[in-house]
């Protein structure tokens, strides 16, 4: 079995970041897929989802997009889309 590694991207929740901010968590999650690691997230809105778009978006990756919901949000805030 092949342990891979866990890459955790941490940011705000707000979901109106500007361009320069959205690109930059989409690029990172890339990245991350590409590496061949799983991602890490709290599954929420904003820099989470960006996050894990940028993850998803590698059609080849083999790591899982992961997110850690904090107990008592809203449903269809958390878990983003992203989460598997």
């Amino acid at each position: 079995m092949i342990q891979r590694k866990v890459i955790a991207v941490i940011g705000s929740s707000v979901v109106e970041l500007p361009d320069d901010q959205q690109q930059l968590p989409y690029h990172v999650g890339k990245w991350i897929a590409e590496a061949q690691c799983h991602l890490l997230t709290g599954g929420g809105p904003g820099v989470m989802a960006t996050a894990g778009k940028g993850f998803c978006s590698v059609s080849s990756r083999v790591g899982l997009s992961i997110g850690v919901i904090p107990d008592g949000k809203l449903a269809g805030t958390y878990p983003n889309a992203w989460i598997e």
